[in-house]
């Protein structure tokens, strides 16, 4: 009977010997996964060079829009304003021509034989005071004449219907020579500016706001020809009125209307008036 229980024995020890054999088998299964892993790994590189081209391409396409302010520059070219022979003024139907030749007859018309007053021909501001004595007349009306061809012009006509009625000398300050030896109109400081002195509107048109016009006109001009300042020394007088011959410096109420203020006075009568263009 011990000979078979030894049998027995030993046929139940395999099976215990064949499930020891298959725990082996469980430990190589990481390494299929590690396996994985790796191909995973090598993917990646290969989906980031794929994603790598489409970021390049993107700034390419902002350059174009960068062009576009080139077109405006041409624009700013020529100033249109200096084209027309004659420009509208502000008020009414008033329109201002630069004296030049082509219009110094109808100066002429304007002023008449004496030359507006006393054969001045609006050079008394221009010269000193021997020489306008020794010019009075057709000398004076020859030097200003050479003015209006030589340029800038000396003044602004002002027309109505085609008919010259309206008058106004402006010039940079250092080209008045009647300035620079006024006491009271000496200059007030060292800046440059243009200056307005002489208005004159025909008889039939006084009181209707002209002045003003002209005055206005007259800074535009001296604005395209590069004035920052422009003053005017118009007359004040103590009883409120002035005779036509010695108002042609022009009254304060034609200035202060342009815009125009006060910015000296050495004498009573006689201010001294700006206006600071932009």
């Amino acid at each position: 009977m011990g000979a078979p229980k030894r049998g027995r024995e030993t046929r139940r020890a395999k099976p215990r010997t064949q499930a020891s054999e298959r725990k082996p088998a469980k430990k190589t299964a990481p390494k299929k996964a590690a396996a994985t892993r790796k191909k995973r790994v090598t993917k990646a590189p290969g989906q980031a060079a794929k994603k790598g081209p489409k970021r390049a391409a993107a700034p390419k396409r902002a350059a174009p829009k960068r062009a576009a302010p080139k077109r405006a520059a041409p624009k700013r070219a020529a100033p249109k304003r200096a084209a027309p022979k004659r420009t509208r003024a502000p008020r009414g139907t008033l329109e201002v021509a630069p004296l030049t030749l082509d219009c110094f007859a109808d100066l002429e018309r304007l002023f008449g034989p004496n030359g507006a007053c006393g054969g001045c021909w609006c050079m008394y501001p221009r010269t000193s005071k021997a020489d306008y004595e020794a010019g009075k007349g057709e000398p004076n009306r020859a030097a200003l004449r050479t003015l209006a061809a030589t340029g800038p012009a000396p003044g602004l006509l002002g027309y109505v219907n085609d008919e010259p009625v309206a008058w106004c000398s402006l010039a940079p300050r250092q080209a008045l020579v009647r300035l620079a030896t006024s006491r009271i109109l000496a200059p007030v400081d060292e800046q440059p500016v243009w200056s307005i002195v002489c208005l004159f509107v025909a008889k039939t048109e006084r009181r209707k706001g002209l002045s003003a016009a002209m005055v206005e006109a007259a800074v535009e001009y001296a604005e395209l020809h590069g004035a920052r300042i422009v003053e005017a020394y118009p007359v004040e007088p103590k009883g409120g009125t002035v005779p036509a011959a010695f108002a042609w410096w022009g009254l304060s109420g034609a200035y202060l209307a342009a815009g125009f203020e006060e910015v000296a006075r050495r004498s009573e009568s006689r201010p001294i008036l700006r206006r600071t263009l932009a």
